[in-house]
C-alpha cells in the first residue's frame, strides 16, 4: 500500500469526507469520481437532479484525455493523441478547377446581391422623400379650386377648324 492510499484509508476510518475530483468534458458535461482515477473507480455524471452513474461511453475531457466508462466504472484513461483524427472526405465529383469556378460564380452572386441591396436602399430613400413631398402637397391649403387649362369649347372650335381645312383642301 502506498502512502497516499494509507492516508485515504485512515481518513475513511476517522470519518473524514471523501475528496472528489470533478472534470468537464468538451461537450460541457461534468464528471466526478472519488480519489485517484484508476480502472474500476466509480464515475458519476453531475446533473441538476443529482449525481448519476456515468453512462457507458468515451468522454473527451477538457485537458485532452479520453475517459472510457462502462457500467458506471472507469475502464481506461487515454492521454491526448498527438495525431489529428483523420476526417473522411466524401468525393464530390468535381475537379479543383470546377470547384474554383463554382466559388467564383457564387461570389459573383454575392457581389450582385450587395449592389442590389444598396440600390434598394437608395430607392427606399427616394420613396421616403417622394412620400414626404406628397404629404406636404396634400396638407397645403386649398383656397381656390384648380382650373383646368383645357376648355371644351375651344377644343371643339379648333377641331372644327382643322376639319374645315381638311375638307377645303380636297
Amino acid at each position: 500500500m502506498k502512502a497516499h492510499e494509507a492516508i485515504k484509508e485512515i481518513k475513511k476510518l476517522l470519518g473524514f469526507k471523501a475528496e472528489f475530483v470533478a472534470v468537464k468534458t468538451i461537450t460541457g458535461d461534468q464528471l466526478k469520481w472519488e480519489g485517484d482515477l484508476k480502472e474500476g473507480t466509480p464515475v458519476f455524471m453531475i446533473t441538476p437532479d443529482g449525481d448519476i452513474p456515468a453512462p457507458d461511453g468515451e468522454y473527451q475531457l477538457e485537458d485532452g484525455n479520453t475517459l472510457v466508462v462502462a457500467g458506471g466504472l472507469a475502464v481506461e484513461l487515454r492521454p491526448p493523441t498527438e495525431e489529428p483524427v483523420p476526417i473522411e472526405e466524401e468525393e464530390i465529383g468535381m475537379t479543383a478547377e470546377e470547384l474554383t469556378a463554382l466559388f467564383d460564380w457564387l461570389f459573383g452572386f454575392k457581389k450582385q446581391y450587395e449592389e442590389m441591396k444598396s440600390e434598394l436602399e437608395a430607392v427606399k430613400g427616394e420613396n421616403t422623400e417622394l412620400k414626404k413631398r406628397v404629404d406636404e402637397f396634400m396638407a397645403a391649403p386649398k383656397d381656390e379650386p384648380v382650373k383646368s387649362k383645357f376648355v371644351e369649347n375651344e377644343r371643339l372650335t379648333e377641331l372644327q377648324r382643322a376639319m374645315q381645312k381638311v375638307l377645303n383642301n380636297r
